[in-house]
């Protein structure tokens, strides 16, 4: 593909595609392969693109091209452009070198070339030595199986074009095909009539069964998948010219992610998948269902009947919502409907089966045996042919055993929550899950099961990415023209009408309600299901009084009512200090989001949580419209009993308990990736990092033998399963608090830690299971802290922990000076004090060999966009982009930051750029998100660097990347640089490298 020189990766990769533009409108694929071959060398394929989706406009799936609509074809046509295969990338040093010097003159104009795909996705991408295995001209049909070998089709493909592929080098599955697609615009009636490649792609990971059959004709794969294909289309109104009897790698032309084009939503409601091949390919298929063999997929291996086919009934009328939902059912209430739903969603039961005998077995059982059967059967993992039977028998088999239908009766604490997840094509109604309440919820207890919260993503329950909501044009086009802003799909239309429009479930219309901090990082939100008695308006009334007037920030402060929270004391209005002065100096509040309560009122609080025989010395809290941290502090013999300072209030709120987030604990420190990139940007030997990684993979070893590691284990890890994290024994995530004496001087910090106990681990939450003190360690000399995300090297600071006796009460926190010129705090990721954890490790070996700190990054806040009038109760259309908003951040920052690092340890040093439009990203409010243009942004150069790895930084945030944690988790990129190597030495039993 191309070279990214010795400081990205070791070996040459040749480029052999380009892109053109620049050319005639008039210019054919074949005049224009004739001149570059003459000019450059031989081509292999030219595709010339005349077309693009219309500005402004939608695919219509529900508009038929053959009827008589209104076209419209007097709108901006896209320049002609080309993407062109070379034989050889000598050819294409050649084009660009022509290019460079003007030379490539074609009926007088000069050709602009671009390179395309250097990035590090598609380098990988772009391969010819795994090949896949394609069949052509197959037939499609989507249904469901209603027996063992008895298939209802909802869907036919088209009858001639399609071919489908399994390719073993990303383990995925495509279906492609070409059809007439209506593009309607805007705000009008009428369309454009455009024909459109389609692809439909699902990893093989979601393949669950696989059958075999054949009929006269045909050799038959039945597939039944998890969840449903990722759908995608671009506009194939194009000139090829093809001179090679075989199958090239796709090229540049941007596919764009869309939703269900089938009538009666048949891809989000059927999960089986019938292709009908060619015997002409009964080698190929052989070999293509090996390989599926070998990577375990489900192929009973029993005498087959014939494959019995029909066209399934018309469920087109009880299924025409968002969601492919049983709305009503006469006698069954919404409970039971919701999980039948499930049931159904999930593949278990298909709703053919569904009969009235199977109805009346819900009417005529209580509603405790009803919803405990369904949640059983929630929890099988194959679909079941008999749904009257199985019913039948687990309801039966409940009240032989009365001890399993015993259901949750709810608390202030904890609260079942139904979920809904809602992906591009589908929906899935999920059981209800006991978590931890919050102030809403707790208030309008008697209204709990109106809730639902909400969760966007994309098929395969994977992250719903911005890549799925917007598109860009191919990059040739953004060159040769000016149009480098992104355009909305029609993935991003159905979530902007599911938040401004609502949707029925069972029955019921919920309505957006709002979303927390936590959803926001996730794509979740809150609706409700109003009644005559209650709105989503009576709601966010009561709630309190936000004059914000900029919608993202009056969204977030909305958002922290719905913070999972610990009820626990009420505080008499009288007994509040709400005039705590803050800390400010050179414009930074040094006790930004955090306040102060008296030792009595710390222990009535512990008292409420079962803490109380080691009681927190701070808790992160919400009371009223505040949020921060309030800090154990001996009283001023004054009557206040709380003290909030102003830069913890964000709303007005007439609310008076306490509500508990979170409370400083014995939390063990763990290196994860962003550390290990940053310390070793700032020269802290990778030897280090290795040697830490052995010994810990060691004691996992010896865990399932050796108590004392296993308890060691135990008492030193983190709590989450999924990261990629190397724990420390001689380090810890502490809540930041202020030294409000004084007494600390700039650069330094006071830390005072537990010690890690088997106790100390299960009395976390409020368990309350030990008695037993613990034991406290003073921390002094030099210490590494830092705050997530860190992506610049300044996000490290070196400071130094020293004994102060009048701090000796804190423990488990991270206390800052209120001295300085600027707050140790914001020095660390622009972090504040309202309630962020900081990992700080005293390992000798973890400090930089300077022992001092990076210049810190500047982050003061861009300017934030606000209305002219206050938010009011009819901004759900806008919610939509805060949501995208946050989320937005963290996939464009840490995962550019993550793969640079693994191809060299001097990107880090121009994460900068990144940080800095993710700031502006973060602050422009409900505008539409930036493009990066790497001219508009100066990255601080601390080392000397190629302009190889400077310019892999700006097409990363450029969008040529596909730059999302999902693509992460399931490819693997081996690097040179110290994270690169640390993620691939373990292995399994069986000694394979994973």
């Amino acid at each position: 593909m191309g070279s990214f020189g010795k400081g990205m990766l070791d070996t040459e990769i040749e480029i052999t595609q380009v892109s053109f533009g620049g050319f005639n409108k008039d210019i054919s694929a074949k005049e224009l392969t004739d001149f570059l071959e003459d000019e450059c060398g031989i081509i292999w394929r030219c595709r010339l693109k005349n077309s693009w989706t219309p500005p402004d406009s939608f695919p219509n799936f529900d508009v038929d091209t053959a009827a008589n609509i209104i076209v419209e074809n007097d709108y901006d046509k896209v320049e002609p452009h080309a993407f062109v295969h070379f034989a050889s990338a000598e050819a294409t040093k050649r084009a660009v070198n022509a290019s460079g010097r003007c030379k490539l003159l074609l009926r007088g104009k000069s050709l602009t070339v671009n390179l395309g795909p250097e990035n590090l996705f598609r380098t990988n991408q772009k391969r010819t030595e795994i090949i896949p295995f394609k069949f052509y001209d197959v037939r499609v049909e989507i249904g469901s199986l209603v027996s063992r070998d008895e298939f209802l089709f909802g869907w036919k493909g088209p009858t001639s074009g399609v071919n489908f592929l399994i390719d073993p080098f990303d383990h995925s599955c495509k279906i492609l095909f070409t059809k007439e697609i209506a593009f309607t615009f805007k705000g009008t009636n009428t369309h454009a009539v455009l024909k459109c490649n389609f692809k439909m792609e699902f990893s093989v990971r979601d393949i669950t069964e696989l059958k075999q059959y054949r009929d006269i004709s045909s050799l038959i794969l039945l597939l039944r998948l998890a969840s449903s294909p990722q759908i995608s289309y671009r506009t194939a109104d194009d000139d090829i010219y093809d001179s090679v009897p075989f199958d090239l790698l796709d090229d540049e032309d941007p596919w764009i992610r869309t939703t269900d084009f089938t009538p009666g939503g048949v891809i989000g409601r059927c999960s089986a998948y019938k292709i009908s091949i060619s015997p002409r390919f009964g080698l190929k298929l052989e070999k293509a269902v090996n390989y599926l063999k070998e990577l375990r997929i489900p192929n009973p291996d029993v005498p087959r009947q014939k494959l019995i086919v029909r066209e399934e009934p018309d469920f087109r009328a009880s299924m025409s919502d968002h969601f492919s939902c049983i709305q009503y059912k006469e006698g069954i209430n919404f409970e039971i409907l919701f999980l039948v739903n499930a049931v159904i969603q999930k593949g278990i039961f298909n709703e053919h089966q569904l009969s009235d005998m199977f109805f009346d077995l819900l009417r005529n059982q209580t509603k405790e045996v009803s919803a405990a059967a369904l949640r059983h059967i929630f929890s099988l993992e194959d679909p079941v042919f008999d749904a009257y039977e199985k019913l039948k028998l687990v309801q039966e088999w409940l009240i032989k055993n009365p001890k399993l239908l015993k259901s949750f009766k709810g608390s202030d604490d904890n609260v079942e929550v139904r979920r809904l997840t809602i992906t591009p094509t589908k929906a899935y109604c999920l059981p209800p899950v006991v978590e931890l309440g919050n102030r809403v919820l707790r208030k309008f207890r008697e209204y709990r099961d109106r809730f639902l919260r909400v969760t966007f993503m994309d098929e395969g329950l994977e992250q719903l990415n911005n890549n799925v909501l917007t598109y860009y044009v191919a990059p040739i086009v953004r060159e040769i023209t000016d149009n480098s802003f992104a355009q909305k799909t029609g993935v991003f239309k159905r979530v902007k009408s599911i938040l401004v429009e609502g949707f029925y479930v069972c029955g019921r219309k919920y309505s957006f309600l709002i979303f927390s901090s936590g959803q926001l990082r996730d794509r979740s939100a809150w609706f409700f299901a109003e009644d005559k008695k209650l709105s989503v308006i009576d709601i966010r009334k009561w709630m309190g009084k936000f004059s914000d007037r900029n919608v993202a920030k009056c969204t977030a402060r909305m958002g922290l009512c719905f913070s999972s929270t610990y009820a626990t004391v009420k505080v008499p209005l009288k007994e509040i200090n709400t005039e705590l002065p803050d800390i400010k100096r050179n414009d930074y509040v040094f006790s930004d989001g955090i306040g102060k309560l008296t030792p009595d009122l710390a222990m009535k609080i512990a008292e409420k949580l079962q803490l109380a025989s080691n009681p927190p010395c701070a808790y992160q809290i919400r009371f009223g419209g505040c949020k921060g941290v309030i800090a154990c502090w001996p009283g001023n013999n004054d009557k206040f009993r709380l003290s909030l300072r102003p830069s913890m209030n964000k709303f007005v709120s007439n609310h008076r308990i306490i509500e508990i987030v979170s409370w400083t604990r014995f939390q063990p420190g763990f290196l994860n990736r962003q550390i290990i990139t940053l310390l070793s940007a700032l020269n802290v030997p990778d030897e280090i990092f290795s040697t830490m990684q052995d010994s810990m993979i060691c004691k996992l070893d010896q865990m399932l033998e050796n108590p004392d590691v296993a308890l060691d284990i135990v008492t030193s890890s983190c709590e989450q399963e999924t990261i990629a994290a190397i724990m420390l024994s001689a380090g810890r995530w502490l809540m930041g608090c202020l030294d409000e004496l004084g007494v600390l001087e700039h650069g330094q910090c006071f830390i005072q830690v537990s010690t890690p106990s088997f106790e100390s681990c299960v009395s976390k939450n409020g368990l309350g299971l030990s008695e037993a003190k613990r034991n406290v360690k003073l921390i002094t000399g030099i210490v590494v802290v830092a705050k997530n995300p860190c992506l610049h090297p300044g996000d490290i600071r070196i400071l130094e922990a020293v004994g102060a006796p009048g701090l000796h009460h804190l423990v488990d926190c991270l206390v800052f000076p209120q001295k300085g010129d600027r707050p140790h705090a914001n020095e660390a990721s622009g972090s504040d004090l309202d309630g962020d954890l900081y990992f700080v490790t005293w390992d000798e070996k973890l400090v930089p060999p300077s022992k001092r700190s990076w210049p810190p990054m500047d982050y003061s806040p861009a300017k934030v966009k606000k209305l002219q009038r206050p938010v009011n109760n009819s901004f759900e259309g806008k919610t939509l982009e805060a949501l995208v908003l946050i989320n937005q951040f963290v996939a464009y920052t840490l995962c550019p930051h993550q793969l640079g690092t693994w191809m060299s340890p001097r990107f880090a040093m121009y994460v900068q750029a990144i940080v800095r439009i993710a700031e502006i990203e973060a602050s422009v409010g409900n505008k539409e998100l930036i493009e990066f243009d790497g001219g508009n942004f100066t990255m601080n150069h601390h080392e000397e660097s190629t302009e190889r790895e400077a310019q892999w930084a700006i097409d990363v945030m450029s969008g040529g990347v596909d730059n999302t944690l999902g693509s992460l988790r399931s490819k693997s990129h081996n690097g040179v640089a110290i994270l690169g190597r640390e993620t691939h030495p373990i292995e399994t039993p069986n000694h394979q490298e994973v």
